[in-house]
């Protein structure tokens, strides 16, 4: 990592994965026989969510999930299956198994596996435990689902009966069987808040529909053994973008550090993850009493990612200066830079399969200080190099400003 004495830096390590294939299960990895005495995998899982394993703890991936299934909490019906089984493995590239329950993906339970010289070096595993459907049954079929679904949003109108929207779409993607028309997928959806807990999950028809009177994107979960019907968040209100060029899969997965080395400056940041369908993640960074260091606090409104703040003067969560001003303004808690030192404050754990045109959107408020100093952002893809993004720099202090970086 670069820093610079008189600049911030935001690091976004973008992690893409890609289609599922239902080859390629863990066991067809590697061949190395397993290990005769199993570690305590807990020993080794740090404040920031992963596993990290010293260079004398050699594991292979074999090994890892033949030895450490029953240490995950996995039962017989679940199944891990590799992403991009075809790619090679690279050290310190990362490799993504999707969970499976009796067959059905289990929608965002993932586990990211980072290897060196073919050993396991760090995982993170955000799996779906104790789960319990009964997936039997006479299944109704995805037009009916659909029917279903489509009679409960009850909307104006969707962005497949609107000509311009179809025909902008086909012309977008150089396609002329593209629409917006959704299709359904059924598996075990996360219909329900944002923990990876069963209380999150239903066995469903999952359908991603696009309204465009009024303009939103919903995702809505259908049961296929009695046609219940749960709608998902909202994922954005669309009336400032154009209805064409929509893409439906919407799971981000994001690995971000936000870098204070201004001195004296004050900077108080919030922020906002957002892609051109709506909203994907946001974080309002919840309340707090009194200031609170990043390590310490609890009150995040999205508790399975991950926050951490690795320097040595720890950013932290305030509710001083409220956020104001901006769309999508929470008006809560706050990221703050403090003066003394650098600063810095990591994001890590958002899922961006499929992911495209991902956009951030973000509050920044400048305490004190000048325009010459900056607050910068850089992202990576391979979480060693990285890209500096260009920003508007806050031109008056103590006012809110409104950022969307694509």
């Amino acid at each position: 990592m670069i820093t610079y004495a008189t600049r911030n830096i935001i690091k976004f390590l973008f992690l893409f994965f890609f289609a599922i294939s239902n080859q390629n299960v863990f066991s067809q990895d590697l061949e190395e026989e397993p290990a005769e005495n199993p570690i305590n995998l807990f020993d080794y899982l740090g404040n920031d969510g992963w596993y990290s394993l010293p260079p004398e703890i050699q594991i292979s991936i074999t090994e890892f999930f033949d030895l450490y299934r029953e240490q995950l909490g996995m039962q017989e019906n679940d199944e891990m299956i590799r992403l991009n089984p075809d790619e090679e493995i690279l050290d310190n590239i990362p490799i993504f198994y999707q969970q499976f329950y009796k067959g059905f993906e289990v929608e965002k339970a993932i586990v990211m596996i980072i290897t060196e010289n073919s050993y396991i070096k760090k995982m993170k595993c955000n799996i779906a435990l104790g789960l319990s459907f009964d997936v039997n049954g006479d299944i109704i079929s995805e037009n009916d689902a659909l029917s279903k679904a489509l009679e409960t949003l009850n909307a104006e109108e969707y962005a497949w009966q609107n000509l311009d929207n179809e025909m902008g779409l086909i012309i977008d993607q150089n396609n002329l069987n593209a629409t917006n028309y959704p299709t359904g997928k059924l598996l075990i959806g996360k219909a329900n808040g944002i923990e990876i807990i069963p209380e999150s999950y239903m066995f469903a028809w999952k359908f991603d529909i696009l309204c465009s009177a009024p303009r939103k994107l919903r995702s809505v979960y259908v049961d296929p053994l009695n046609g219940q019907v749960t709608t998902g968040c909202v994922q954005g209100e669309l009336s400032a973008v154009p209805m064409p060029n929509y893409n439906f899969d919407l799971q981000p997965n994001i690995s971000d550090e936000f870098d204070n080395t201004l001195n004296p400056n004050l900077w108080t940041h919030s922020e906002n993850f957002a892609c051109i369908n709506g909203v994907n993640y946001s974080e309002n960074f919840g309340t707090t009493g009194v200031n609170t260091q990043v390590n310490s606090y609890t009150g995040w409104q999205n508790t399975s990612i991950t926050y951490q703040s690795t320097s040595t003067n720890q950013t932290e969560v305030s509710n001083t200066n409220a956020s104001s001003g901006y769309p999508g303004v929470s008006g809560t808690g706050n990221i703050y830079f403090a003066t003394s030192g650098a600063n810095n404050f990591i994001i890590s754990g958002i899922d961006t399969h499929d992911n495209t045109d991902i956009k951030l959107s973000f509050g920044l408020r400048r305490d004190a200080g000048s325009v010459n100093d900056l607050f910068n952002i850089e992202y990576s893809t391979d979480g060693t190099n990285f890209t500096q993004i260009t920003i508007t720099q806050p031109i008056t202090n103590n006012t809110w400003s409104y950022q969307v970086i694509s």
